[in-house]
């Protein structure tokens, strides 16, 4: 009985002992488990049923309760590496003083126990505080009113506790195996044993210089979303091993090119740092690439889910310019006009004041362009499909802006989705026309997102001859891909966002023939015409798609802060114990060089010219990282129907300092720990 009670004792006051080392653990543990249980708690919220675009929400939360529950246990298992490395000598000195292997499993295993109840303990009950709060703060960003009450997802505590739970089973199985294979004068022994200088390994230096430029290129080169999305992965893999090799043998060479500096090397603080990291950088090297890998995550996912959720304004404008609208397929010139009179009649019988109104016609291009020229498509066998280009006439257009526009005869407004077109001329079916950028808003219909190799766009010609024309050449030898004139018919009105809702279920309902309308419909008859056909018309409402918009958007945003913070965790949490790892180690050194006379000052110097020469390398390397994928995320980006690059900068540029900023603070912090235990 004493005995069994002997192990639980011990182990208490081993952790109590080491909590320096295990209280970092310990929170990581904690938290970890906490940010898992609130993404479940959200993802099986039942009021995302009732949430429009809801299914944005829950598809999210589900994919991020998976890259959680991963990191989670890669980032536990490499903390709990930290722990078993720095306790060897302890774990080795209860071996020498007749402890067995299996009386120190005891140990281990109800430091396990106790560490795994009392940090899941606290995390689920950590979540279970703060779900309310965080799924308060969803709500707000996706736009959607929050229910009263408090809630607790039992699956989702379940399934915390079974997740980690097994992630601490799977640690204590891995110590327990090290502790088996080690003999007891190596765990005695612990870090004492001297490490060789390392050599300069030009292959590994070579094959990281190949793999990082590799990645850099491919982001660089790629032209289209649809490259982006599929290189991207590829890309991260290549600068991730390149980062790994450079941060091993490159930064072995940048410590031998310091001391073969006489007038750097040759003074007090810089010898023995330079000295020092020398002897260390093949564990250190690790550690400084992982800072580098995980800055460079936090970087990118906050950078550019901020970016989506501030453009989503801007793209909302330009694809639903209007409260509804109509867009219809092959019915007549005049089907447009007499949708938009039919809505206005529909607003007037409702009492609703019409603010703006708009039609068009327009002819749908399925061209090859390369080069400037639009040309048609080979043939029905080669069909070479690389465009799609909107023509419209310059009178539906200038009636679209509101404005009194003018075209000759040989000049075309050009609008390219995603870019700009660079010379004064292009041509269209072997006919040369001058180029004038379109002079105001573009026709909803080309901002959807380029997720293709298509080049998609807006040509507004002077006439409705010119674009008949240009619809007969394009389809010359595709026949069966001819789409001739459709329409668009948008309506806006006065009111609450709710009301606008309303009016355009009115609006479905009477042109979809609702029976419940009988006397409506009577009243306000649809339009009648040849070629029309209410089958195939699409209406659209702005508030509704606004709604799913900030779902989509803000349950992406909100993930990407969360994982942006794990990241963050994951970098703080590695610094630390790089710092108290290498403090431990270099104490006894400082201890001597104190003793035949350094001074405290000289070894504070000491102290901060070896941190800050290693410490801000994996910084400087995700700036440069971000810099390379800038491009590569952009298309990304433009997949999505952002083409707002100024602002994707000004996110990125902001996060980088804010980051920065974080980073300097966990610097200062973490540097005074590792001065704490070596002087």
């Amino acid at each position: 009985m004493r005995k069994m009670s002997f192990y639980p004792k011990l182990a208490v006051n081993n952790i109590m002992k080491n909590r320096q080392l295990y209280f970092p653990y310990l929170l990581t543990c904690v938290f970890t488990v906490a940010m898992f249980y609130i993404v479940l708690f959200i993802r099986m919220n039942e009021g995302l049923g009732e949430m429009f675009g809801g299914q944005y929400v829950g598809a999210y939360m589900a994919f991020g309760s998976v890259i959680i529950g991963i990191f989670s246990l890669v980032i536990l298992f490499y903390t709990n590496s930290f722990l078993m490395k720095r306790r060897r000598r302890e774990l080795g000195l209860y071996n020498i003083l007749g402890m067995e292997k299996r009386h120190i499993a005891c140990v281990l295993f109800f430091e396990t126990l106790f560490t795994g109840v009392g940090t899941i303990a606290l995390g689920v009950l950590t979540g279970v505080v703060l779900s309310k709060l965080v799924y308060m703060l969803l709500m707000r960003l996706v736009r959607f009113p929050v229910p009263l009450g408090m809630s607790v997802s039992v699956s989702g505590i379940f399934a915390s506790c079974g997740l980690f739970a097994v992630i601490f089973l799977l640690i204590l199985l891995y110590n327990l195996w090290h502790i088996r294979l080690s003999k007891p004068i190596e765990l005695l022994r612990g870090n004492q044993v001297g490490q060789k200088e390392p050599k300069t390994k030009a292959l590994l230096a070579i094959l990281g210089l190949i793999t990082l430029a590799g990645g850099y290129i491919l982001a660089i080169m790629v032209k289209s979303p649809i490259e982006a999305m599929l290189w991207f992965f590829i890309a991260v893999i290549l600068v991730i091993i390149g980062t790994y090799c450079l941060f091993t043998a490159g930064s072995i060479a940048l410590l031998k090119i310091l001391r073969s500096n006489k007038s750097y090397y040759y003074k007090t603080r810089h010898f023995i740092s330079v000295s020092s990291m020398l002897h260390r950088m093949k564990q250190n090297a690790v550690g400084l690439a992982n800072i580098c890998i995980l800055s460079t995550m936090v970087l990118v996912t906050v950078s550019t889910t901020v970016t989506l959720y501030a453009g989503m304004e801007d793209f909302i404008d330009t694809m639903y310019p209007y409260d509804i609208s109509l867009n219809f397929n092959e019915q007549g010139e005049a089907a447009a006009a007499s949708y938009t009179a039919y809505l206005q009649e529909i607003a007037a019988e409702e009492g609703h004041e019409v603010t703006s109104v708009t039609w068009y016609d327009y002819w749908t291009l399925a061209v090859h362009y390369q080069d400037g020229n639009v040309m048609p498509p080979m043939d029905y066998d080669q069909i070479q499909i690389n465009g799609h280009f909107l023509v419209v006439t310059l009178e539906d257009y200038s009636r679209f802006l509101g404005k009194d526009l003018a075209l000759a005869q040989d000049e075309v407004f050009l609008y390219i989705a995603g870019g700009e077109y660079p010379a004064d001329t292009i041509s269209l079916f072997g006919e040369s026309y001058r180029v004038t950028a379109c002079p105001g808003k573009i026709i909803p219909q080309t901002q959807g997102a380029r997720v293709s190799d298509y080049t998609s766009g807006v040509i507004v010609v002077p006439d409705q001859e010119t674009a008949e024309r240009f619809c007969d050449l394009a389809f010359a030898n595709i026949e069966s891909y001819r789409s001739d004139v459709k329409g668009y018919a948008g309506l806006s009105i006065e009111g609450s966002t709710e009301e606008k809702k309303t009016f355009y279920d009115l609006v479905c309902d009477l042109i979809y023939g609702n029976p419940d309308l009988e006397e409506r419909l009577q009243a306000i008859p649809k339009p009648e015409g040849e070629g029309i056909d209410y089958e195939w018309m699409n209406i659209q409402s702005r508030q509704l798609n606004a709604d799913e918009c900030y779902a989509m958007y803000g349950a992406f945003l909100f993930l990407g802060i969360f994982l942006g913070l794990l990241f963050l965790m994951a970098t703080i949490l590695i610094m630390y114990y790089k710092q108290v790892t290498e403090g431990y180690d270099d104490r006894a050194r400082f201890e001597i060089l104190q003793k035949v006379g350094m001074s405290p000052a000289e070894v504070r110097s000491s102290i901060r010219s070896q941190v800050l020469t290693v410490f801000f390398l994996p910084l400087t390397a995700a700036g440069v990282h971000i810099c390379f994928a800038f491009s590569m995320i952009v298309k990304i980006l433009e997949a999505f129907g952002l083409y707002n690059i100024p602002l994707f900068l000004l996110s990125t540029a902001a996060t980088f300092a804010i980051f920065a900023l974080i980073y300097l603070l966990v610097y200062a912090l973490t540097a005074r720990v590792y001065y704490k235990i070596v002087r």
